[in-house]
């Protein structure tokens, strides 16, 4: 095996465990308990992160 495939296989292995570490990190930092989780009547309620104008007018 070639010097050029061995040093693919390290970047493609370090590349690997960069995302798995950072997606791990990223997993743990979301769940802590310091996040305020909504209320369960409100999960799929999209008002509070987008506007409706028609309904500001009474339509």
């Amino acid at each position: 095996i070639g010097f050029q495939v061995l040093l693919s296989i390290g970047e493609l292995s370090l590349a690997i465990v960069i995302a798995l570490t950072s997606g791990l990190l990223t997993g743990l930092l979301l769940n802590l308990k310091i996040w305020k989780a909504p209320h369960e009547a409100k999960y799929f309620d999209d008002q509070v992160f987008w506007k409706f104008p028609h309904l500001a007018v009474g339509f």
